[in-house]
C-alpha cells in the first residue's frame, strides 16, 4: 500500500482512501468494504465505471452504456415516451438500431441528426 513519509497511510490515517497495486480503492486500514461514500460537489470521471446495484443519477454529460434496465426522469416518463420537439445537439441512431420519436421534429442550427447504415428512424408526427 501507498505511504506517507515512509509510514503505512494504514497505521496513521483511517479515514484516507488509497489506491492498491492491484487497482482497488481500500480505506486506510487496508479494507476494500468502504461502507457508504458521501460527496459534496461535483465528481469528475474518465474511463469506464461499472455500477453493482442502484445508482441515482442527477446528470449524465457525454455517453452511457446501461446494461439491465434504465429509468430517466427527464426525455422518458413512465408509462409514457417524450422526447424534446427540438434537437439542440447532434444525435444519431446507431447501425442496425430502430428508433421513435414524437414529432413533428425541429433540428436546431448547425446540429444533426443521423441515421446510421441499416438502421430506422420512425417519427411518428402527433
Amino acid at each position: 500500500m501507498a505511504d506517507f513519509t515512509s509510514n503505512q497511510i494504514k497505521n496513521t490515517y483511517q479515514r484516507v482512501l488509497q489506491h492498491d497495486t492491484s487497482g482497488v480503492v481500500q480505506n486506510g486500514t487496508g479494507s476494500a468494504d468502504l461502507g457508504d461514500i458521501h460527496i459534496s460537489g461535483s465528481v469528475y470521471h474518465t474511463g469506464s465505471l461499472n455500477v453493482s446495484g442502484n445508482a441515482t443519477i442527477a446528470n449524465i454529460t457525454g455517453s452511457s452504456t446501461i446494461a439491465g434496465t434504465f429509468t430517466a426522469n427527464e426525455g422518458l416518463f413512465a408509462p409514457f415516451h417524450a422526447n424534446p420537439a427540438s434537437i439542440s445537439r447532434d444525435i444519431s441512431v446507431p447501425a442496425n438500431n430502430n428508433a421513435l420519436m414524437l414529432g413533428p421534429i425541429t433540428v436546431g442550427a448547425g446540429n444533426t441528426l443521423t441515421v446510421a447504415a441499416n438502421a430506422k428512424l420512425k417519427i411518428l408526427d402527433i
